[in-house]
């Protein structure tokens, strides 16, 4: 809990030099900046509130990140991993998937 709490993002500075507080504006400026970030429009790029804070993929990278495993591959992955090492998005560790 203590973690979750000093994790938890509180301020953000908008394009104006603002900075913003209210749940309510951090939501809408977190959903707008991936919005922005993961559009395929080139003209948005341009325009892009955060030009040289994150790197942009070439489309070579993109590519890769739209490339489809095979269940061979995963199952690969799934049995590489420690049976008890961590716990996943859901909670589950590896070995429950295992068995």
């Amino acid at each position: 809990m203590i973690r979750r709490y000093k994790n938890r993002i509180k301020t953000l500075k908008d394009n104006n030099g603002q900075y913003v507080n209210d749940d309510d504006s951090l939501k809408l400026m977190v959903v707008y900046f991936y919005k922005v970030l993961f559009t395929k429009v080139t003209d948005t790029i341009q325009s892009f509130p955060f030009q040289g804070v994150f790197l942009m993929l070439d489309q070579c990278h993109r590519d890769h990140l739209l490339y489809s495993m095979s269940d061979k591959e995963i199952k690969k992955a799934l049995f590489d991993m420690k049976p008890f090492k961590a716990l996943g998005s859901n909670r589950f560790q590896p070995c429950f998937y295992k068995s």
